[in-house]
């Protein structure tokens, strides 16, 4: 019993009949190893490994797996669909957008295919690896990047790289495939494969595995898997989104705090709390690597697409930078019928509330548009009952504030709306109309209204229809100045060059030692040379005393002799 309840919880397909469920999984994934190599990279190494496309991953932090989170998961996968099957019947793939996004790693480019096919190559033997048994141990790189040290060489780069691909991207129980090498041969072309794609289909694979086989190891990059089910899925299991600056690569967001106990795995997931496809936020759209996915995926034609716009549809867009909650009536009261063929709408929101529980609505915007800009007015607060507006030409600007904006606060008895051209346009005027009395009649048929990009009213009541079959949505990000990307590349710039700062200021005090030791050296020869001068003085002054003994002698031997030449005389 326990166990179905389990199952139904996700809210998720349950399993054919048949064949018992999987257990739960085991798996060696660890980031705790990963990260602890990362911090003992040097500045000039982190730089090198930033220009082959790996450089988003030098800031994942050490994220610890939910397990119990990812055994539901797992069960919910279909191999035939190659997708997460829900309760409903609905399904969800991974996508290489998700693992630009997550992941940051670049999904544009050549793939990368390992064949057995491929030759045997000299850089695998070099690397430990077999003919028969093409496998690189974890271990074997992990004592190769410690003989290595702080050296930026090409052995460097190659070893980091097949590493981070054996312990982030495609773990498989302590072994990295030697066949990846040939990708790493030349490193000026690493950053051109589709490193995002090798994650997405390895992981597949294994969920494949586990689905057919019934097998209890799983490989494969669970952290992306983990964190896009975060992404995905808005549950109260999954954590909350970390409060600073780092926000992508987004499995940086993500609180590492696990829930509490008890708390039910996709209890009740509805479609509504599906987010089926992930929007760039504007940050994120200035970025090389979502750039290149998106052309790869066909630009912007699906970030504009109606299946993914939130007007639509009740499920939520994550996309945390954009706030909007489009209303266009707070209370309408009677039978009210919005005839909005030409609003367009601008930079669509994340979430957009068109009505309560008590006040239905259906929506049709055929040429809804919202520019970029959101000012703050309100064109009526109240309108008078029995009221007949004809409001062909309708525009309302409402400038960038919290507070909500609202087209007719109380409107009521039987009045009929005609905004056939509701036009949504890039004129902030401060108020059109405050109120307007009762039983009187406006025919404002070139009044503008134009709604720019913050949260406005909550509620379109009544029996309202929203005609708006032509919603255009324009995704025109406004610019920022800095973007997260941009500093952390900027921080990146600044520590290579402090490092050649340092590098010049070591050269520059190794000069200043050679210089010392020189003034030291000429120092001693010239203590040397007097100790010497003093030595020359007093061999001198000895030379000097030996000619005057000389001298001397000489003489008391003349007059010895002298005295010897008169004694004999005599």
């Amino acid at each position: 019993m326990r166990k179905s309840t389990r199952l139904s919880a996700i809210g998720l397909s349950k399993p054919p009949e048949g064949p018992e469920p999987p257990k739960p999984f085991s798996t060696r994934f660890s980031l705790r190893s990963y990260a602890k190599r990362v911090q003992l990279l040097t500045p000039e190494q982190r730089s090198v490994v930033l220009r082959t496309g790996f450089g988003n991953l030098l800031l994942v932090p050490n994220h610890t797996l939910n397990k119990v989170f990812l055994t539901e998961l797992m069960d919910a996968w279909s191999c035939e669909r190659r997708a997460f099957v829900l309760r409903s019947g609905e399904e969800i793939p991974m996508t290489l957008l998700d693992a630009a996004l997550i992941l940051g790693l670049p999904v544009a480019g050549n793939p990368v295919n390992l064949t057995e096919e491929e030759p045997f190559s000299e850089l695998e033997e070099s690397y430990g690896a077999t003919e028969t048994k093409r496998k690189v141990a974890m271990s074997f790189l992990e004592n190769r990047l410690d003989s290595i040290g702080e050296d930026v060489s090409e052995d460097f780069v190659r070893s980091f790289l097949l590493y981070t691909i054996g312990t982030f991207l495609a773990s498989n129980d302590g072994k990295v495939d030697s066949r990846f090498l040939r990708f790493l041969e030349d490193l000026d072309e690493v950053s051109g494969f589709a490193w995002g794609g090798v994650v997405v289909d390895d992981l597949c694979q294994w969920l494949d595995k586990r689905k057919e086989n019934n097998v209890q190891y799983v490989g494969g990059c669970l952290i992306f898997l983990q964190t896009w089910s975060y992404e995905h899925f808005d549950v109260a299991a999954r954590p909350q989104v970390q409060d600073h600056d780092l926000t992508f690569p987004r499995v940086c967001r993500w609180d590492n705090t696990k829930p509490k106990r008890g708390t039910s795995w996709f209890k009740d997931l509805d479609d509504d709390q599906v987010i089926w496809k992930l929007q760039p936020t504007s940050g994120e759209l200035q970025i090389e690597v979502i750039k290149e996915a998106l052309e790869l995926l066909g630009g912007n034609k699906e970030l504009q697409s109606p299946e993914s716009s939130s007007t639509s549809s009740t499920s939520s867009v994550p996309d945390v930078d954009s706030g909007l909650q489009l209303s266009i009536n707070k209370e309408v009261h009677g039978v009210d019928e919005d005839d909005l063929e030409n609003q367009v709408v601008e930079d669509t929101p994340t979430k957009s509330s068109t009505c309560d529980e008590e006040y239905r609505e259906q929506i049709n915007p055929e040429n809804l548009i919202v520019l970029d800009t959101p000012p703050d007015l309100t064109i009526c607060d109240k309108v008078g009952r029995g009221q007949g507006m004809n409001l062909e030409n309708l525009a309302v600007v409402v400038e960038d504030t919290p507070t909500a904006t609202s087209i007719a606060e109380e409107v009521s008895g039987d009045e009929e709306v005609n905004s056939e051209k509701l036009i949504v346009e890039d004129t902030p005027p401060d108020s059109i109309c405050d109120k307007v009395c009762r039983e009187q009649e406006m025919n404002l048929e070139n009044l503008e209204v134009l709604v720019e990009d913050t949260p406005t009213a909550d509620k379109v009541g009544g029996d309202q229809e929203f005609n708006g079959e032509k919603l255009i949505v324009e995704d025109t990000p406004p610019v920022l100045s800095f973007y997260d990307d941009d500093i952390r590349k900027k921080n990146v710039m600044l520590e290579v060059k402090n490092t050649e700062l340092k590098m010049k200021i070591d050269q520059v005090m190794e000069e200043n030692e050679l210089l010392r030791t020189q003034i030291l050296s000429n120092t001693r020869f010239e203590e040397q040379n007097a100790e010497l001068k003093k030595e020359l003085d007093l061999l001198r002054e000895e030379n000097r005393i030996l000619r005057l003994s000389i001298s001397d002698f000489a003489d008391r031997i003349d007059r010895h002799v002298l005295d010897f030449e008169s004694n004999a005389t005599e």
